[in-house]
């Protein structure tokens, strides 16, 4: 099988408004495999989020080049979809219209109705179609993030931190759902978390960034059978996994940390 991500050499160099350099990504490449879920977890400004812009196309690399389906990113597709944290719905359209942005946005309104109202049975929102944001629940409001994204019909779904704002409870349900979802459809997914239990627990494969400038240090193949269930957290292979992913990255925490101290 072919990777359908493809990320060579890839480095990244911004300047601040002072008009200092910073090295934000460097040496970064990987293959990503259609339909795996690939976790990326690393300290706090390592560029986790940076990484989902570049894939998205939302940023250019400095150099190095990012490959998905064969051809160089140079910039947004319908073959990729983002999820952020902070929902990004429109509060003046409800769920149903917010799920369609994309396909109204390309011209494509009639011809994905049916979609639409799919993957909002399918994210657990039967019968709030026509609810708007204000009304629901933070994590209601993620599911209805996640539909507008698969309603596009993208092969590449980009997650940055989605479950961040929602409450511990709450996290546990969505990150099942979104197992169910993955499954369900077969889309590749990248997930940018901070959590290293939700990395384990969620993902095939767990990629680790060392401290900025971002790089992979070490990726671990996540073998626990799906479907996973919370129970799986008791188990003596899932405490392998979490301290070996610990273990990894606990010196480019530190690393974060002795600096903003200095």
């Amino acid at each position: 099988m072919e990777p359908n991500i493809q990320l060579k050499d890839i480095n990244l160099v911004y300047k601040t408004r002072n008009g200092e350099m910073v090295d934000a990504i460097t040496n970064l490449s990987v293959d990503i495999f259609p339909g795996e879920f690939v976790s990326v977890v690393g300290p706090s400004g390592c560029g986790k989020s940076t990484l989902i812009q570049l894939i998205d196309g939302l940023l250019k690399p400095t150099s190095g080049e990012i490959i998905v389906n064969k051809k160089r990113v140079t910039g947004p597709s319908p073959d990729r979809a983002v999820v952020f944290q902070d929902f990004a719905l429109m509060p003046w359209r409800d769920v149903n219209k917010n799920v369609l942005l994309g396909p109204e946005l390309r011209g494509k309104t009639n011809s994905f109705k049916e979609k639409a109202m799919d993957t909002i049975r399918m994210v657990g929102l039967k019968n709030f179609e026509r609810k708007y944001p204000y009304q629901l629940s933070g994590g209601m409001k993620q599911r209805a993030a996640i539909a507008r994204a698969l309603t596009n019909e993208p092969e590449i779904l980009l997650m940055d931190e989605p479950f961040a704002a929602v409450d511990a409870q709450m996290r546990e349900i969505m990150q099942e759902e979104l197992i169910r979802i993955w499954q369900a459809t077969g889309k590749t997914v990248v997930f940018i978390t901070h959590s290293i239990d939700e990395a384990v627990y969620m993902s095939n494969r767990v990629l680790l960034m060392s401290a900025r400038p971002g790089r992979f240090i070490d990726e671990l193949k996540i073998e626990l059978p799906y479907p996973r269930t919370l129970e799986v957290k008791n188990s003596q292979l899932y405490f392998e996994y979490r301290t070996h992913v610990w273990e990894h990255l606990k010196t480019e925490v530190h690393k974060v940390y002795d600096t903003q101290a200095s």
